[in-house]
């Protein structure tokens, strides 16, 4: 595709499942469904905002309802039924409401969803199931009225393809739903540790099939706009060899990894804020930080040291400042990662991380130290474990992370709060 005029977070999102970035479990499973086309009547997917959940979503979708699938259970993309999903139309069987439908009219989350439950149990119109996407269901969770909307659906995901329900749901949500002990009991958005028996959250994770999108790490989001920039063309080359002529070395390697620092592992941020450096010549890396307001992870380490240290100056102040809805998340992920790594050095006087070995038995152990050809990482988690404040920001990202969802605003006010 030549992206020349077009929006390239939209006309060039994946369409395939192979295409699909960030989740290898999810592109097994759509496989083997789509060749025996036996799906589960509701699917969850959770993750950040910009890893592709929608997407997804809008694949599955396609791969269930088309009518003309290869012998590998392929969509098509050239039915009417793949068009109207590709197209972004949804006037066929496959619909896509967000947190807007639940908001119409002065309309109860109630009343919204039980409309939704009796469209879902009339007769698909043109194939022979209908699909239902309910986008950032984790705003239908937080809201007033949510839990008793959702219980509504409880029965709805039970029902068994021979009980003539012809109506497949697929959730996506910006919360992680986890099973907490042996009753599933659920963590999700700002319902706290309570749980809610066999109702509300935990009754829909036991009632979907889910899929995690971890968050991706820089090497992953350099990968990708790599492999991106191979795949399509810009201005009738392809767009690597355009990057390369036009905005050097620099921007292919320096640029290019200012970018994936920015993005907090948004696939779909780092493909817009690509375009724009490209089409304004936006080339040099630190003119690249200045026009997006990035904070890459090494700004992350520079806030998390100062506030333990207690410095009070104008970059401390920016640095928390520059926090927003978007990299909030990946900035408390950051802080967490050096708090564990503090203690580590604290406690056993060095870091580290064991992994698992793919496709072998056994485990990889990784430690670093004070004597190790790496020690800067030691030292960086050493400085931080002897601030003066270092237990209070451990013990106040602790009590965050236990209670789950948390705003923007309350965030930097604890972090502000630390500094007196």
């Amino acid at each position: 595709m030549d992206l020349t005029g077009k929006q390239w977070a939209v006309d060039a999102r994946p369409t395939k499942v192979d295409e699909i970035y960030g989740c290898d479990t999810l592109k097994s499973f759509i496989k083997t469904k789509a060749k025996d086309d036996n799906w589960p009547r509701g699917i969850l997917l959770m993750g950040t905002a910009g890893n592709g959940k929608t997407t997804a979503a809008k694949i599955i979708a396609m791969t269930m309802v088309c009518q003309h699938k290869d012998a590998e259970g392929n969509p098509c993309r050239e039915c009417a039924e793949c068009k109207a999903i590709l197209e972004d139309k949804f006037n066929r069987d496959v619909k896509i409401y967000g947190p807007e439908f639940f908001k119409k009219d002065g309309e109860s989350n109630v009343d919204s969803m039980r409309r939704l439950i009796e469209l879902s149990n009339s007769t698909p119109f043109f194939g022979k199931r209908r699909v239902i996407i309910l986008d950032e269901f984790q705003e239908l969770m937080r809201s007033v009225g949510g839990q008793a909307a959702t219980k509504q659906l409880l029965p709805v995901l039970e029902k068994k393809e021979g009980q003539g329900y012809k109506t497949y749901w697929i959730f996506t949500s910006m919360d992680d739903i986890q099973a907490k002990s042996s009753n599933v009991e659920v963590e999700l958005g700002s319902q706290g540790k309570s749980g809610y028996g066999s109702s509300g959250n935990s009754g829909i994770l036991r009632r979907v099939t889910q899929f995690k999108f971890n968050a991706l790490g820089k090497t992953d989001l350099l990968k990708y706009m790599y492999t991106f920039a191979n795949k399509h063309e810009y201005e009738g080359k392809k767009l690597w060899d355009w990057m390369i002529e036009n905005g050097g070395e620099t921007f292919c390697k320096q640029g290019l990894l200012t970018i994936a620092e920015g993005c907090v592992g948004s696939v779909g941020m780092a493909t817009k804020v690509l375009q724009q450096c490209i089409e304004e010549k936006i080339f040099d890396p630190n003119s690249i930080f200045l026009s997006f307001g990035f904070l890459p992870e090494t700004k992350i380490l520079d806030v998390t040291l100062n506030i333990a240290c207690n410095v009070k100056n104008n970059d401390t102040f920016i640095q928390i400042a520059s926090i927003t809805k978007t990299n909030f998340s990946t900035v408390f992920q950051i802080m967490m990662s050096s708090i564990r790594k503090a203690e580590q050095v604290r406690v056993f006087g060095r870091i580290g991380d064991v992994k698992a070995k793919k496709g072998e038995e056994g485990v990889e152990l990784k430690i670093t130290d004070s004597t190790s050809d790496n020690s800067f990482i030691y030292n960086q988690a050493l400085n931080l474990s002897k601030a003066p404040n270092y237990f209070k920001l451990r013990d106040m990202l602790l009590e965050l992370s236990e209670n789950g969802y948390f705003t923007v605003d309350l965030f930097k006010v604890k972090l502000m709060s630390l500094l007196s």
